[in-house]
């Protein structure tokens, strides 16, 4: 089956995933790399998160901002070029939502005999492989972007790119989504639990199963500012943020119009 088909026929109801919640997390350089290790565990032991559609676009939309906060041009120069305010942004994103990816492979795969976990007894995550997928994931977003909505603009690398040429690369990206297949007899009729290895892997499998799919939430760009939003709504068109300012901007020339009209019927009086 190809894949637009698989997404028409099965939309994404759930995805799940296992990760780990800490109190806090600290940068700490191990053989010559940094790591995000965490610190006071929330749970015993490593658990299973199950994502809904609303939170994996909520969560797919905070790691697309996080990457736009973050230092340009840091892709294989992690180490060298991350700055202070860049860790702090990621242990931020890490206390709201766990672990992302743990120190097993950099694909979420179970801990190796090179991991931290099994040398150190530390659970945590090395910056650039984090970065490197994060960067696969806003680099898939952006030719999203360019396919979906005509995005040629000059913050958009695919810019200057055939649109036949960015669905054949975002079709190579599908292939490689870390994602399972198992039913869901808890409700009724039963629905499919897609799970992935970790919240990357989560994160990567919505943006394509979902934001390609015409059933809301998925993920919008605004028309004012340009980021990305949790479009719960079809018609959705500005980020909360924007609607926000709108909204007070409307309320404020309202108040400034009855004033005017206050004042010229005093002074016709």
């Amino acid at each position: 089956m190809k894949p637009e088909n698989f997404i028409a026929n099965y939309p994404a109801q759930t995805f799940s995933c296992l990760a780990s919640r800490f109190k806090s997390y600290k940068v700490e350089e191990i053989d010559g790399h940094l790591y995000i290790v965490g610190a006071g565990l929330i749970d015993d032991k490593q658990k299973t998160f199950i994502v809904d559609k609303a939170n994996s676009t909520e969560m797919l939309v905070a790691l697309l901002n996080l990457y736009e906060q973050l230092t340009p041009d840091l892709r294989g120069h992690v180490d060298e070029r991350i700055t202070n305010v860049d860790e702090a942004l990621i242990m931020d994103w890490c206390i709201r939502y766990g672990t992302p990816m743990e120190s097993g492979g950099s694909d979420g795969s179970p801990a190796d005999e090179d991991s931290i976990w099994r040398r150190y007894g530390k659970v945590g995550f090395r910056i650039a492989d984090f970065y490197a997928r994060l960067y696969d994931l806003y680099d898939a977003y952006m030719l999203w972007r360019r396919v979906s909505c005509n995005d040629t603009s000059r913050a958009n690398v695919h810019a200057n790119r055939t649109i036949e040429a960015c669905k054949e690369s975002l079709h190579v990206r599908m292939l490689t989504m870390d994602v399972r297949l198992r039913p869901n007899f808890e409700c009724y009729p039963p629905t499919i639990i897609y799970e992935c290895g970790d919240y990357m892997a989560v994160a990567k499998a919505h943006m394509f199963f979902l934001c390609v799919s015409s059933d809301a939430p998925y993920v919008g760009v605004c028309e004012v500012c340009g980021k990305p939003f949790a479009k719960m709504r079809k018609n959705n068109t500005q980020c909360s943020f924007c609607q926000r300012t709108k909204s007070q901007r409307s309320r404020r020339e309202k108040r400034i119009a009855e004033q005017a009209l206050k004042d010229a019927e005093e002074r016709t009086d």
